[in-house]
C-alpha cells in the first residue's frame, strides 16, 4: 500500500502537499538522505558499505561532478 493510498489520496495529489510541507520532493529528500548516510559511513570509516549506498542511486539521479 502507498503513502497516497493509505491517506485515501492520489499520488498526484500528495506530491506537491509532500513538497510544499517537506521543502523537497520525495526523490530529492531519498538522494538527500542516501548522501548524508554516506558521508556519515565514509566518516566512520566504513568506505565499502558507503560506496555500496552510492551505487544504489536510482535511474533518473545524475550523479555530482
Amino acid at each position: 500500500m502507498t503513502p497516497a493510498t493509505r491517506l485515501g489520496i492520489s499520488s498526484r495529489h500528495l506530491a506537491p502537499l509532500f513538497e510544499r510541507h517537506v521543502g523537497a520532493t520525495p526523490q530529492q529528500l531519498a538522494k538527500t538522505l542516501r548522501v548524508r548516510r554516506a558521508k556519515r559511513l565514509l566518516d566512520a570509516g566504513e568506505h565499502t558499505s558507503a560506496e555500496g549506498l552510492i551505487a544504489q542511486k536510482k535511474p533518473g539521479l545524475r550523479s555530482s561532478p
